[in-house]
């Protein structure tokens, strides 16, 4: 079986000084450069340059784990000096504020269309003494400033390595000793009835599939990348039974280049040398 994605292309994409890019569910494209020791913000949208700033209040060795917007704010997520920090950049006030700081250590930031920010965890976030609960994700409403899902994801023993959502459902991936799991929830914000249900779970029993940082779940298929080691794998769900495919991407071989994938919603979005590609994948 084949899984065959056809992409286009987005835009022209020079990589030179850039060291982190996303594009949000508005398409807008969020690129950082590193120019002179100075992290520079520019964001894209149709083509057309739209903001150019300094982030003064990061670092020039910041890792930055999440650029995204949520009602007309960016969401900065940072780990500067061994500490994690949430920002917000204020579009109308053109101000950053910091929302909150931690030292737990974590693997990935989601954030999704309902302003909820899905943080998956370490192994040593997972163990620490600051996480008693021993919780494997946390969610934050940033809309609200409030922590969701208190008592989920408690007890989970290994480290989770991409969070992806679509609408009201989760889908997450972590390894154990001999395989990756997938695991999907469905999720409630209703204040009366909150609730976050584990619906199903999917095992990939070999090692080379034991590692994801994107990943895609629908009710027919499941695609993972692994930008580290420039690896993709799909998966054909029958009968909740998975079958390996052969995942072609049309016009793109990597095995000749060294491509970044990010999933965005039901969009695939690839990084190739200087151009960005665009496919969706429902």
């Amino acid at each position: 079986m084949i899984s065959k994605i056809t992409t286009e292309k987005v835009i022209d994409f020079p990589k030179e000084d850039l060291i982190y890019f996303n594009v949000g569910r508005d398409e807008k494209i969020y690129k950082v450069f590193l120019i002179d020791d100075q992290l520079i913000l520019q964001v894209v949208k149709d083509h057309i340059i739209i903001m150019n700033k300094s982030l003064n209040e990061l670092d020039s060795d910041s890792y930055i784990y999440l650029i995204q917007e949520i009602n007309d704010t960016i969401v900065i997520v940072f780990e500067q000096d061994y500490i994690c920090k949430i920002n917000f950049l204020d579009l109308k006030q053109n101000n950053m504020v910091e929302i909150c700081s931690f030292l737990l250590g974590v693997n990935t930031f989601h954030l999704d269309e309902n302003g909820l920010l899905w943080i998956g965890m370490s192994e040593e976030g997972i163990f620490d003494e600051l996480n008693p609960k021993g919780k494997g994700i946390y969610c934050i409403n940033l809309i609200i400033g409030e922590m969701l899902f208190e008592e989920e994801f408690k007890g989970i023993m290994y480290e989770c390595s991409s969070i992806q959502t679509l609408g009201s459902e989760l889908y997450t991936s972590y390894e154990e000793e001999q395989t990756i799991v997938i695991s999907t929830f469905s999720y409630d914000l209703n204040p009366e009835n909150q609730s976050c249900q584990k619906k199903k779970m999917y095992h990939l029993d070999r090692k080379e599939y034991r590692y994801c940082d994107q990943l895609y779940v629908s009710e027919s298929q499941i695609l993972l990348f692994n930008n580290m080691e420039n690896k993709q794998y799909a998966f054909k769900i029958v009968d909740d039974e998975m079958f390996i495919m052969k995942l072609f991407l049309d016009g793109i071989d990597p095995s000749q280049c060294d491509p970044t994938y990010k999933v965005v919603g039901e969009y695939l979005y690839i990084l190739v040398e200087n151009k960005l590609y665009r496919s969706k994948l429902i």
